[in-house]
C-alpha cells in the first residue's frame, strides 16, 4: 500500500530535518487525536468497535489502530464496502449488520449515491434526498444486532474504542447502550447533522447523555465529539 513505501520517506525525513510526518484515516484528523489519548494513557494495545466503518481505511477512524497491530470489529451494512472491508482488514471480524434498536432483528438500509450517507433511518434518506444531498439508490432488509449483545457476543472485554457513525440512528443506539457493564475507555461519535455548508447543528442530546454516564469531552472536530470516561482522570 501507499502508506508502507512512504515509510522510508518519513524516517529519512525525521532523521536528515526532525521533520515528523504523521498518517491519518479519519475525516478530521480524530484517530491521531485518539492516539494522542492512548498515548497519554500508555495503553500499546487495545480493541476496538467500529459501527458504520464504511470504507476499510478511506476516512476510517481505526485503520491506523489496525496498521499498529490492533484489532477488533468492524460493522459494515453496505454489502459492497463490506467486501473491501473483508478484503483489505482481514485480520478484523467484520459484520455484514447493522446495530439494531429495541426488540428488532431486521431493518430496512437505504442505499444512497454517497455511501457515507446511507442509512437506517427512512426519515433521515428522504430529508437528504429531498435537500439534494443524496439520492436513494436502493433499499433491503439487514440483519440487526442490538449493540450490548454485539458487545458480548465478540469481545472477551467491553473494547477500549469504540467509533459511531451510523447516519440518524447514534442517539438511539447510545440510549440503549448498557454503561453499567461496559465502559469504553474512548467515544468518537458524530456529532453533527449533515451539511454542504458546514452550518450543520451539533447532536446537544448526544454530548448530554454521554456527560450523564460520566464521560467527559476531550476534543471536537465539528464533525465528530471524542469522548473519554472520567475514571481515567481519577
Amino acid at each position: 500500500m501507499i502508506l508502507h513505501s512512504l515509510i522510508p520517506f518519513k524516517r529519512t525525513l525525521a532523521k536528515l530535518f526532525g521533520i515528523h510526518l504523521k498518517f491519518s484515516f479519519s475525516q478530521m484528523g480524530e484517530d491521531l487525536i485518539v492516539k494522542f489519548i492512548l498515548d497519554a494513557l500508555k495503553l500499546k494495545q487495545i480493541s476496538y468497535l467500529d459501527i458504520g466503518a464504511n470504507h476499510p481505511y478511506n476516512m476510517n477512524n481505526t485503520y491506523l489502530f489496525y496498521l499498529l497491530g490492533m484489532r477488533g470489529v468492524c460493522v459494515e451494512p453496505n454489502p459492497v464496502l463490506f467486501k473491501k472491508l473483508k478484503s483489505i482488514r482481514k485480520k478484523d471480524r467484520c459484520l455484514n449488520i447493522g446495530i439494531g434498536t429495541g426488540a428488532k432483528t431486521t431493518g430496512k438500509f437505504f442505499l444512497t449515491n454517497n455511501s457515507l450517507l446511507s442509512t437506517f433511518s427512512e426519515a433521515e434518506a428522504l430529508q437528504l434526498e429531498a435537500a439534494g444531498q443524496a439520492k436513494i439508490i436502493s433499499s433491503q432488509e439487514v440483519e440487526l444486532l442490538n449493540i450490548n449483545l454485539l458487545i458480548e457476543r465478540y469481545f472477551d472485554t467491553c473494547p477500549d474504542f469504540i467509533s459511531l457513525d451510523v447516519e440518524g440512528l447514534d442517539l438511539a443506539i447510545l440510549q440503549e447502550f448498557d454503561f453499567g457493564r461496559f465502559r469504553p475507555k474512548i467515544f468518537c461519535i458524530e456529532t453533527v447533522l449533515f451539511s454542504n455548508n458546514l452550518k450543520g447543528a451539533k447532536a446537544e442530546d448526544i454530548i448530554s447523555l454521554l456527560q450523564q454516564n460520566n464521560y467527559r469531552v476531550f476534543a471536537d472536530t465539528y464533525i465528530n465529539t471524542i469522548f473519554v470516561d472520567n475514571n481515567l482522570f481519577d
